[in-house]
């Protein structure tokens, strides 16, 4: 149970500021390099799909939205 506590503590760290978190367990350190990749990948593809579908929308509406809404 505290694994699993540092474990999630540093994926909601990770994921709200960016930056890898001290990890002083090493089996948790181990886990938390793999999720930290997937979350990664995750994020690029997310932001990516983002951009398209503002792309996507600005054609469809005749570029009347602004790309200022679109963005994440």
């Amino acid at each position: 149970m505290e694994q699993r506590g540092k474990l999630l503590t540093a994926i909601f760290a990770f994921n709200g500021t960016g930056t890898v978190p001290d990890i002083d367990d090493g089996m948790v350190r181990i886990a938390f390099a793999f999720i930290a990749e997937q979350l990664g990948h995750d994020k690029v593809k997310y932001e990516r799909k983002c951009h398209k579908n503002a792309e996507n929308a600005a054609k469809r509406w005749g570029g009347s939205q602004s790309n200022d809404n679109a963005k994440v």
